[in-house]
């Protein structure tokens, strides 16, 4: 019964015609229907050509998937379709999509749909057998160039390492792409980040040569030290409110305007000569 099916032309085949139990695959290279008995016999032992009369594709048995939908022509575009959209991935290029979408990757709206139109045009070529040299020539040096083909062993090709203000597709194949941003090493975490250390209004001397019996009382008081505060902490900030004027600088307070300026001291006006009456 298997053999009946490969001797005769496997696209027309159907259930009907042998059992209702048996499940038809679909080539994904030559798109040609076969039984999976098929598959498994002549399959399993390597790589082999289609047993379609008139087919001379060499396949796997990977090649091989259960028909998903009922037109074959539909199975063949949707996998082609998958191919290109998912080379064209922009995902794999290290970007992320943005709160717009992927139009976020791009420098201007119009650089999106040109991106978008291209993706379509080499889909439709794929499909409609247009081009079809030039289309794969593309779409290989993409993948070559951002390192997401595969070597000649099988390995998937190392990317590159960005580099600051380089372009998220080395091939130039996508045009109007943001430069990546490459961004500088984490430093260690410092919770004292912007916080200067010198307060530049006092310069404090060894706090041991100006203790106090006041002083000395609370320094050295053990419940303090437990909860955690600092009496050196205390002496500072009292300091800085103190020759810092509370955050208020005179320099800032001042105005520049002429007006507000304090008047000059004149001399007094003199006395105007008048005639003697008596």
């Amino acid at each position: 019964m298997t053999t009946y099916i490969v001797q005769m032309d496997a696209s027309k085949a159907t259930a009907a015609d042998t059992s209702p139990n048996l499940r038809f695959k679909v080539s994904s290279r030559c798109y040609h229907r076969i039984c999976e008995g098929c598959v498994d016999r002549k399959f399993s032992a390597g790589k082999a050509q289609c047993p379609v009369s008139g087919c001379d594709k060499m396949l796997w048995k990977r090649d091989w998937k259960i028909q998903t939908f009922e037109d074959i022509q539909v199975v063949r575009e949707v996998d082609l379709r998958k191919r290109v959209f998912g080379t064209l991935d922009l995902s794999k290029l290290g970007l992320e999509e943005g709160p717009n979408g992927w139009e976020d990757c791009f420098e201007d709206l119009r650089s999106y749909n040109d991106y978008l139109e291209m993706r379509e045009e080499f889909a439709m070529n794929l499909i409609y057998s247009t081009d079809l040299p030039a289309t794969n020539k593309k779409l290989r040096e993409f993948q070559s160039a951002n390192g997401l083909g595969k070597e000649e062993d099988g390995k998937t090709q190392t990317k590159p390492a960005p580099k600051p203000g380089d372009y998220a597709d080395r091939s130039g194949l996508i045009k109007g792409l943001r430069r990546k941003f490459v961004p500088r090493p984490a430093t260690p975490y410092n919770a004292f980040t912007g916080v200067a250390k010198d307060r530049g209004y006092y310069n404090a001397a060894d706090a041991d040569r100006y203790e106090t019996a006041h002083d000395h009382k609370h320094r050295h008081y053990e419940l303090h030290d437990i909860g955690g505060y600092s009496w050196a902490a205390y002496i500072d900030e009292s300091l800085l409110r103190a020759f810092s004027g509370l955050g208020v600088f005179i320099g800032n307070e001042k105005s520049d305007r002429p007006d507000m300026a304090m008047p000059l001291a004149t001399s007094a006006p003199q006395a105007k000569a008048v005639d003697d009456v008596f």
